[in-house]
């Protein structure tokens, strides 16, 4: 009868190299909530999101899951994309920054109680004495459906003002600087009326030392038990 040669020892070995796959496409995934039922009451329409992606070092940026709430919804115009970006509220919605150093997209939405939706994006971080990536969101009042919002000009929308101490009146903004050094601030509108919560939900990371050195230990203790176990089926006289 023919037997594996495939030990338990190799058999972990294969788990460190499935583990450290992800590595080389770590990224985060990120939910984000907004409190939009006082939009409409308190400024004036048409709204849009408006998401942009700055910087060079390949990162990609994926909007999807969007919910908008009872009486809300993506639309009804059709959505403004340049350099990277491109698709859809209704659906959803890339930015990638590899050929592109700055990416805008920008579409109305009609709000409801309480806009919903997942962020994942890589976190490739800049190479030594680079800048990280810069991605961001802003609501628009008074916004453009018909021409959309034209980030060379600036025409086509006002944001909403919050407490970015940058002065941009973003939603959030993430700086990817990379696995374990990149986070999100978010900023609520100044006058408090739109709240924001920005929850990561998943990371995929690099496993750890610690994890790394726990199955080489099992791995030597597997291979010792695997020869004593094949000893004893040979018996005596094959020692």
């Amino acid at each position: 009868m023919r037997v594996s040669r495939l030990t338990p020892c190799t058999w972990l070995l294969g788990f460190v190299v499935i583990l450290a796959g992800p590595a080389a496409r770590a990224g985060t995934i990120w939910t984000v909530s907004l409190d939009t039922s006082q939009l409409a009451t308190n400024y004036s329409g048409p709204f849009a999101l408006d998401f942009e992606l700055v910087g060079s070092n390949g990162n990609t940026v994926t909007l999807s899951n969007f919910s908008f709430g009872i009486g809300g919804n993506a639309g009804p115009g059709t959505a403004f994309a340049t350099g990277g970006a491109s698709g859809d509220l209704g659906s959803s919605v890339s930015l990638n920054d590899s050929v592109n150093f700055f990416s805008d997209f920008n579409q109305q939405f009609i709000p409801g109680k309480t806009l919903t939706f997942t962020m994942d994006s890589t976190v490739v971080p800049p190479s030594s004495g680079g800048s990280p990536d810069n991605f961001s969101m802003v609501i628009f009042s008074s916004y453009d459906p018909v021409n959309g919002y034209n980030p060379l000009t600036g025409a086509g929308g006002t944001p909403i003002p919050t407490t970015d101490p940058t002065g941009n009146d973003t939603f959030f903004n993430f700086s990817i600087n990379g696995p374990g050094a990149t986070a999100v601030d978010s900023f609520p509108s100044a006058s408090g009326d739109v709240s924001i919560m920005v929850t990561p939900t998943s990371v995929v990371a690099e496993p750890s030392s610690g994890v790394i050195a726990i199955l080489g230990v099992l791995c030597t203790v597997s291979a010792l038990g695997w020869r004593h176990k094949c000893a004893q089926r040979r018996g005596p006289a094959n020692l």
